[in-house]
């Protein structure tokens, strides 16, 4: 998956994460974040189940102060003054994407506080006019609608023989391209290749990216 559940941690321990990756990678994360379904995960950590659309937003505002320290912070559920968290992120804004279904409410969540969306591949279905209502979202609110992120996960298409199919999904991406993906995110271990043959695959998920593929 490529959604934290980022309304169950601390935001000081979830910025502290973040912004540690940040350094690890040389400034390379990016993170999807959802507000999940279970309440039993809510209820396992001690955090209210109601509300936690509204307690996302406040996380990724209160991790967003964290990162430029030093951070004082009023909210809802989390308040600070003159903290100070390190490390911080190498990058000026650890880009945010929010792991919900496409609807004009989410939407507009996404365009006011995050920076795009991460696509359930069960509303794949309905991607193209998805990606319209993210852009006028953002329009809406004043942002650019060119700078939405949207990313979809890679699973490879197969054959009736279920054989991967790599010039079919390579296919499969463009498309998805064509209609407003601005990442492709390839999981290796999907492909089900041995060890021997990772080389190669990884070669042609860079082909697909560079469009040599």
């Amino acid at each position: 998956m490529s959604v934290l559940v980022g309304t169950v941690r601390p935001p000081v321990l979830l910025a502290k994460q973040l912004a540690t990756l940040d350094g690890l990678s040389e400034g390379r994360v990016t993170i999807g974040l959802g507000v999940g379904w279970q309440e039993a995960e809510y209820a396992a950590v001690g955090v209210p189940f109601d509300a936690r659309f509204g307690r996302l937003e406040e996380t990724v505002a209160a991790c967003r102060a964290l990162w430029a320290p030093p951070a004082t912070f009023t909210g809802r559920d989390y308040s600070f003054e003159d903290f100070h968290a390190y490390p911080v992120p190498v990058q000026a804004r650890v880009p945010v994407l929010f792991g919900f279904g496409p609807s004009r409410r989410n939407f507009d969540r996404i365009a006011r506080v995050a920076d795009g969306w991460t696509v359930n591949p069960t509303d794949m279905e309905s991607f193209p006019e998805s990606v319209a209502l993210l852009r006028e979202c953002f329009a809406d609110h004043g942002r650019d609608p060119g700078t939405a992120r949207v990313q979809v996960s890679v699973a490879p298409v197969r054959t009736a023989a279920g054989a991967v199919d790599l010039d079919a999904t390579a296919e499969q991406v463009r498309g998805w391209h064509r209609a407003g993906a601005t990442v492709a995110v390839f999981r290796p271990a999907s492909f089900g290749t041995a060890t021997d043959g990772l080389a190669s695959l990884l070669d042609w998920m860079v082909g697909v990216k560079e469009g040599t593929r």
